[in-house]
C-alpha cells in the first residue's frame, strides 16, 4: 500500500524567480537575436536562390521577405512595450509586484 502522507517537495532553491525582477533586456535581446536569425536565413535564401541558381525567386520568396518585415514590426513593439512597462512599473513602486504585469498590460491597452 502506497503511503497517502507523503508529502511533494518543493522546488529547488533559486528555482521561482522573484516577481519584482527586471527581465527587460533577456525580452530585447531575444526579441532581436530571433529577428536576426531569421534575417540571416532569408537573406541566405535570397542568396542561393537569386545568385546561385540565376534568378530562380519566385513569389513564395517575396512572401517569406514580407514576412520578414511584419516579424521585425513585431520584435519592434515587443521591445517598445518592453520599454514602455519598465517605465511605468518605475513610476509606481507601491505596485504589488504580482499585479505589476496584469497592470501594464492594462495600461497598454487602454492608451487611445
Amino acid at each position: 500500500m502506497a503511503d497517502t502522507n507523503a508529502t511533494i517537495p518543493g522546488p529547488p532553491p533559486g528555482f521561482i524567480s522573484d516577481p519584482s525582477d527586471n527581465h527587460q533586456a533577456d525580452i530585447i535581446s531575444s526579441a532581436v537575436i530571433t529577428w536576426l536569425i531569421g534575417a540571416i536565413f532569408v537573406g541566405l535564401r535570397f542568396y542561393a536562390r537569386g545568385w546561385l541558381l540565376k534568378n530562380a525567386l519566385g513569389v513564395e520568396d517575396w512572401l517569406i521577405a514580407v514576412a520578414l518585415v511584419f516579424s521585425a514590426a513585431t520584435s519592434a513593439g515587443k521591445i517598445e512595450r518592453e520599454s514602455l512597462v519598465t517605465s511605468q512599473a518605475c513610476q509606481s513602486p507601491d505596485a504589488n509586484p504580482h499585479h505589476r504585469g496584469l497592470l501594464r498590460l492594462g495600461k497598454a491597452f487602454s492608451r487611445h
